[in-house]
Order: C-alpha cells, then structure tokens, then sequence
C-alpha cells in the first residue's frame, strides 16, 4: 500500500486519509476520506475504494436522507431517473454548456455535490471542458460506485477525486471554480438542512463562481396532473400498475421538495447567491444556473 501524494487545491488544508493500492480495481483512482491519517494505520475494514482499511464506518454512516439509495436503488438509478425525468440528459448537457459558456476553457475546479448515480454531471462536463478537474462528494457509497463506474469507463478517473462525505465534511482550501447540485435538495426532508447545504455550497465557492442547482421544486400532491404524466411515463417504459405504484411511492420516499420556484431562489439568496437563471424544467423539475455574490 502506497499513501497517494496527490492532493487537490481545495484539500490542501486539512488532514485526511488518502489511499492510493496499486493492483486494487480502481486503480490509479484517488480516494478521500475525512478521518485523521493514523486512524487509518489502525483500521479493520476493507476500504470501499481501495484494499485499504479503515478503523469503522461508524463516522462515516450516511445520513437518512441518503440511506435510501443503497445498493438496489444504485443498480436501477441510470434506468430510473431517465424515466422519472423526462429530458434528463439534456438537463446535464445544458448545464455543462452554461458552465464552459460562463468559465471558459482554462484549467478550472468543479464540486460536484451528490454525485452519486450516473456521474452525468461528470460526464458532460469533462467532455467539453478537457482542462477541467472535479470532485465527486457524496455520503452514499453504493451511489457513488456506479458513478465512478461510468466515470472510470470513460477514461475521467484521473480528473476525478473522490469524496465519500458530505459537503459540510469536505475539508477547507482555496474555494471551487464551480459547483453542481443536482437531484439532491428534493431527498433532505428538513428545511434547515437545506438551507445549510447551499450556504456550505456557497463557502465551497469562489467568489462570483456559479452553481448549477436542479430539484424537484413543488409537492408532488400540488400537481395532480404531474402526477398522472409521471405514471404515464412508466406506463411507456413498460411498467404494469402495480409496478406504476410501486415507482411513484419510491420516488416519493423520504422526499419533501420546497414549496415553489419561488421558494428555491429566496433560498438561494438567503445563502448567498444571486442572479438565478432558470434554464430547464420538466414536470416538477426545474434547473437553475446562480453564482456566489462577489
């Protein structure tokens, strides 16, 4: 076992394991996680990442509005969102576009907060912008495994630093370039939490650094017809009834999105951010390109 002497910018301040195993399945691929180094000396468990080990999970347990995407809901995501959300890779490929539109083509830094899943954000990302470097945060693990997956694939895990965490853990540095949020905001229940996050997003941030925020923006029982288009989708990919049902609760689980449009932008400038930009929707879905006040 070597101990990686690659460390981004924005980690630079802060002590943290990072374990690099030749010959393990993700090789060359950078791990983070936000435990002091000589806690790791003494671990048990095999890393997630690495055949490394660490010391226990337990400071490291997902929080219940991550819980739920375990490994079942990771295997079936890439599927799911695409019907769940209509329009879901133009959604990504927009906000990469609006992202190289604003920052340009030099070598820049990209957060990507609850990249768990497709890794889309990355995808998109990387392929327009080949100077650019990111790194992936989220507290699922199954989640983020099939991101990397994909990512690893197409050949970004060199530009990719992992973060298995939340925002509020990622150690402190010089501030991203930019920064995605994506399908996140819906699944975290309370309002203070929400709240929390894009403040910590925007602290993340450099100043006048945009973010591509994008969520469920309405309670889904406000929008009756949303729901029965919703159901529709399913119906066309396939699904019986029952499976309909079954679709929409788990969707449904655990999620409380904010109350309107409205509602998400005055929460963006309560944390900081200005001139929101709305560039996408599609039933309850809705985007939006804002950037940290100067």
């Amino acid at each position: 076992m070597q101990i990686a002497a690659r460390l981004q910018a924005p980690f630079a301040s802060k002590p943290l394991c990072v374990i690099s195993a030749p010959g393990h399945r993700r090789e060359g691929q950078t791990c983070i996680f936000n435990m002091p180094p000589k806690q790791t000396m003494a671990c048990t468990k095999e890393c997630f990442w690495r055949q490394c080990t660490l010391p226990t999970m337990a400071g490291m347990t997902s929080t219940s509005s991550s819980a739920k995407f375990d490994l079942s809901r990771s295997i079936e995501y890439a599927t799911q969102s695409r019907i769940a959300l209509a329009g879901y890779d133009a959604c990504h490929e927009l906000a990469a576009c609006l992202l190289s539109a604003h920052l340009g083509h030099d070598a820049k830094s990209v957060l990507v907060a609850g990249a768990g899943g497709t890794g889309q954000e990355i995808l998109c990302a990387a392929k327009l912008e080949p100077a650019w470097t990111f790194v992936a945060a989220d507290p699922a693990v199954a989640m983020l495994d099939q991101a990397m997956t994909g990512i690893e694939a197409a050949g970004l895990s060199g530009r990719t630093t992992v973060f298995h965490g939340t925002v509020e853990e990622l150690p402190d540095g010089d501030g991203f370039d930019a920064a995605t949020l994506v399908g996140v905001l819906h699944h975290i229940p309370e309002q203070d939490r929400k709240d929390a996050l894009l403040r910590e997003l925007g602290r993340r941030l450099k100043p006048g650094g945009p973010l591509i925020l994008a969520c469920n923006r309405c309670p889904y029982e406000s929008q009756p017809l949303f729901l029965e288009a919703w159901a529709a989708r399913w119906r066309m990919a396939g699904a019986d009834e029952a499976e309909v049902v079954a679709k929409l609760g788990k969707i449904r689980q655990g999620a409380v999105p904010p109350l309107s449009e409205a509602a998400v932008e005055t929460m963006l400038a309560n944390a900081g951010f200005v001139n929101p930009l709305r560039f996408f929707s599609s039933l309850f879905w809705s985007a939006w390109i804002t950037f940290k006040a100067q």
